[in-house]
């Protein structure tokens, strides 16, 4: 769903389903960072990538197959929705689901899709077996919303071919109050203008790069707390560089081991090693579970 230029001035003035995940360090994409510079007034604008290009393609397709399911149940579009109790706190749901029969009723219907392994082998089959930023921005958008139930629909690309998997998802009153505490810490950074709390994922350092764009005084003396942080970064490289070295020795002899055959499994399912043929050769992977 593309937001309209009102719509994001609106988000920007709290929290939403999406920046909860993020704030709470949960959002493989995103960052407390990120989401205080789109609040401060400076937004970092990550680049469009194909997933996200085609979740926004699909999220009509996939709700109309979740309707299909669901016979008598009216699907309602909506736009930004703020909370009773406050209006910092804020949501765009995809869609408002209702149904008048055998009793009126209402719940939240988010669309999501998965096309890559690492994002598929994810999701589960039923329940919350969802991702967990997900779960978060459900239980933030029930809270707002002042409802009982969230439903999940998902088209994942499967080894098989593209699957959908509904989820349904109950209010946890204990998590959304655990939820709106994070969410008062953060929007503290925000009236200060101060940055929150680096959470150690990658795209923060995008997000730092864009909040320091220039450069506006020479090199400084080092102070206290410098020299240790230097020095961790310098031995986090070192043991990159050992486990770099550490999984290619490990590769070729699991590679050795393999030898003609297809690949290497244990009795009870945990783990498996692979080497089959494919176009390009013969192709290295490891899963365990």
């Amino acid at each position: 769903m593309s937001l309209t230029p009102e719509q994001l001035a609106l988000r920007r003035t709290g929290v939403t389903a999406t920046d909860i995940s993020a704030i709470c360090g949960l959002s493989p994409h995103k960052t407390p960072l990120m989401v205080w510079c789109d609040k401060v007034g400076e937004p970092y604008e990550k680049p469009d990538s194909e997933p996200m290009y085609w979740g926004r393609a699909l999220e009509d397709d996939v709700l109309s197959r979740y309707a299909r399911d669901h016979d008598g149940v009216e699907m309602g579009a909506c736009g930004t929705i703020a909370s009773d109790i406050d209006a910092r706190w804020m949501c765009t749901p995809d869609s408002i689901a209702s149904i008048d029969y055998p009793r009126v009723e209402s719940w939240g219907v988010e669309a999501k899709t998965a096309f890559s392994y690492e994002q598929v082998k994810r999701w589960g089959t039923e329940g919350d077996q969802i991702p967990e930023e997900y779960i978060i921005q459900c239980q933030w958008s029930m809270m707002v919303c002042d409802l009982p139930r969230w439903d999940v629909a998902a088209l994942l690309a499967t080894y098989h071919g593209a699957e959908y998997r509904e989820f349904t998802l109950e209010a946890a009153p204990d998590v959304q109050k655990a939820l709106v505490a994070k969410a008062e810490e953060f929007w503290a950074y925000v009236v200060k203008k101060k940055e929150p709390p680096a959470v150690g994922l990658a795209p923060e350092v995008a997000a730092l790069k864009h909040v320091y764009t220039d450069v506006t005084s020479d090199m400084r003396l080092a102070m206290a707390g410098d020299e240790d942080l230097a020095s961790d970064y310098r031995e986090a490289e070192q043991d990159k560089k050992d486990a770099e070295q550490r999984l290619t020795l490990a590769k070729i002899a699991l590679v050795e081991r393999i030898g003609d055959a297809e690949g290497i499994e244990d009795g009870a399912g945990k783990w498996k090693v692979t080497h089959k043929k494919s176009k390009r050769g013969r192709t290295f992977r490891a899963t365990f579970k």
